[in-house]
């Protein structure tokens, strides 16, 4: 029919690396899975290359990378953003476990947007460059108590909607849960979660530049990550709190072949920030 057009995006690749390990040292490069931290503020399947330092008590990390070719902009209220986002990620972490029981991190992760409009937008910028700051612990507090927290704070710029005036980002989230494993050999734990991600009192969409913040500081959470809610729900952590809780046990722990079978259940409640 006129005016039908066909993207051929194929074939695509999904993992293909190189990775070279010497203690201390472990060098990753080509397309693969990306992580920092909780995985929150970045994370994902992306080009680019990744250092490992790892000494007694201590991980030291550094990576940078890109999107892969073809990869939908977040944003869809840029022009041709399914056919293309280009941005480009730096980070470093930085690991100590020398506390009993507890591995201490910190990290930044540097975004940058060089995504181009298809066609060519005249009277409205789309960039959004975001800096992420990240602490946290994960550990144990005592024998079948394990926990994990981390809060982030996001600084950068965005272009406000209708003005297309530069706004200073200035949002923040956190994510923390708390387990408790008891002593029935069907490992029966019981899990509470809670996490939140701020949001702008002026947006009416979380992540797209038309519709998004109009004035002012832009205090939207907006991130390169996953939080792990499940497939059923999966909502952005932006002008949100999440509270979670979880039960899970292995049913089948006498049968050897059934062993590392589980059952659990979570529960999800979620209000706007």
């Amino acid at each position: 029919a006129p005016g039908e057009r066909y993207d051929n995006l194929g074939p695509l690749l999904d993992y293909a690396y190189v990775g070279f390990d010497h203690k201390p040292w472990k060098v990753e490069a080509g397309r693969k899975y990306f992580n920092i931290g909780r995985g929150i503020a970045y994370s994902g399947v992306h080009d680019g290359v990744q250092v490992n330092y790892q000494k007694p008590g201590w991980n030291l990390a550094a990576f940078v990378s890109q999107l892969p070719p073809h990869t939908e902009n977040m944003d869809t209220s840029i022009p041709g953003y399914d056919k293309e986002s280009r941005r480009s990620f730096a980070g470093a972490g930085v690991g100590f476990s020398g506390i009993s029981g507890h591995q201490l991190y910190g990290y930044t992760v540097i975004e940058r947007d060089h995504s181009r409009e298809k066609p060519e937008d005249d009277f409205q910028d789309y960039s959004y460059d975001a800096q992420y700051f990240g602490v946290g612990s994960k550990g144990e507090w005592a024998q079948g108590w394990p926990y994990w927290v981390e809060v982030i704070r996001e600084t950068g710029y965005s272009r406000e909607d209708i003005s297309n005036a530069k706004s200073n980002i200035s949002a923040w989230a956190f994510d923390a849960e708390q387990k408790y494993v008891t002593a029935f050999p069907s490992r029966l734990t019981f899990s509470i979660e809670a996490a939140a991600g701020s949001g702008d009192n002026d947006r009416l969409h979380v992540v797209n530049t038309i519709d998004g913040n109009f004035s002012g500081r832009d205090h939207g959470f907006v991130y390169f990550g996953y939080l792990p809610t499940g497939i059923a729900l999966g909502p952005y952590l932006s002008n949100l709190r999440m509270l979670r809780a979880g039960i899970e046990f292995d049913p089948f722990y006498r049968i050897k072949a059934l062993r590392s079978f589980s059952v659990g259940l979570d529960v999800f409640g979620y209000w706007k920030d």
